[in-house]
């Protein structure tokens, strides 16, 4: 529903790859003089129910009932790094092991809009190997319906993510900011901004539903990616005449609203961006300014900030270092070893060695697992 100064416009409508389709629609091109007011208010309180019934005639009440609960939401961000977060995962190795392309792409899962997304693919693929993509997707997909992930790689996305959520390291990105967005997801939509910042609760309770037993993974497997209707398979092809085809039908574009104008049209044109040039050229006034925060050498502090450290060990013992700071509850251990033993020459491998140790499996156990 969009309300201007003049009008109302009521739309059903659903989104496709070539633009809206619009199902059905009505404008009142005159809120005040429309008729009886409240027969007004009667016909705009009632918009919503035609809105649902719309989706149950296209069979897609079940797909549209509003935002996930964040129980859901969480679950599927624990789904999302199960198939895709780590090299080891049956997801992106399948995509790996498949030879199809140079790399996986897509983002995953992604749950900021009232309906959440999951796409992923592959680059550099030949074109007659698109189904085979899909073909891959898919069969992972179904194996993993029916005989699940292993309990190690549960046990891992629940810490990893838990720790992900409390400590909430966004480096260099201001924190206050993403506090914000990760209240907007829900705002944007009515509800409660801040319930995606008490995760705590929830996590315990999926952790309770899965000692029990529960298949959460599995169903959402099913649910939400086997048994979707809504698919589409995407091919982007490189075409190099792209860019001048876009400029050309731009500049048509412009020459066809151009021929539309007047003379009057094009001085009072004129005049518009010759102004909007004095208003964007024009210095601001040094009162106003004076009210914007500004940061000066004052204050930044002249000492360093001083760490509180314990020490303990040495001698025989390895020496600790023990830093207590505020972590969210999370407590971090960083193991030190000493490079004198390790030859000049076998120096600049060193970067390689520690990469392999994270990614390689050893004689007693693969990576996978």
């Amino acid at each position: 529903m969009h309300i201007t100064n003049k009008r109302c416009i009521c739309q059903v409508a659903y989104a496709t790859i070539r633009g809206d389709m619009i199902v059905t629609s009505t404008t009142f091109t005159d809120l005040v003089t429309h008729g009886d007011p409240q027969e007004l208010r009667c016909v705009l309180c009632h918009w919503p129910e035609v809105a649902r019934w719309c989706l149950e005639k296209f069979g897609l009440g079940e797909m549209f009932k509003g935002k996930l609960d964040l129980q859901i939401n969480l679950a599927l961000s624990f789904l999302n790094y199960l198939l895709m977060g780590t090299r080891a995962s049956p997801l992106y190795k399948a995509f790996v092991d498949s030879g199809l392309g140079s790399r996986g792409i897509g983002g995953g899962l992604y749950d900021g809009l009232l309906q959440p997304m999951f796409g992923l693919g592959l680059k550099d693929i030949t074109e007659e190997d698109v189904p085979k993509v899909e073909e891959v997707v898919m069969k992972v997909l179904t194996e993993l319906s029916d005989q699940g992930f292993e309990e190690d790689a549960v046990k891992a996305a629940i810490n990893t993510i838990g720790v992900r959520n409390r400590e909430l390291n966004t480096g260099t990105f201001s924190k206050g900011l993403a506090l914000m967005f990760a209240a907007v997801d829900n705002w944007n939509y009515g509800k409660d901004p801040f319930e995606p910042l008490r995760f705590d609760e929830l996590l315990a309770d999926l952790k309770e539903r899965l000692a029990k037993g529960e298949p959460i993974f599995e169903n959402l497997i099913k649910e939400k990616l086997l048994q979707n209707a809504h698919k589409v398979v995407v091919e982007s092809k490189p075409n190099k005449d792209f860019a001048k085809q876009l400029e050309a039908e731009e500049k048509a574009e412009l020459k066809a609203a151009r021929a539309k104008l007047s003379e009057e049209d094009i001085e009072a044109l004129i005049k518009e961006t010759s102004t909007l040039k004095e208003i964007q050229e024009k210095l601001d006034d040094p009162e106003a300014m004076k009210a914007v925060p500004a940061l000066g050498l004052e204050d930044i502090p002249k000492e360093v900030p001083k760490v509180p450290t314990e020490i303990s060990g040495g001698g025989d013992s390895p020496t600790m270092l023990v830093h207590v700071l505020p972590t969210s509850g999370v407590v971090y251990a960083d193991l030190a070893f000493s490079l004198d033993s390790v030859p000049e020459d076998l120096q600049p491998l060193l970067l390689l060695f520690t990469s392999s140790l994270k990614q390689l499996g050893t004689v007693k156990g693969d990576f996978v697992p």
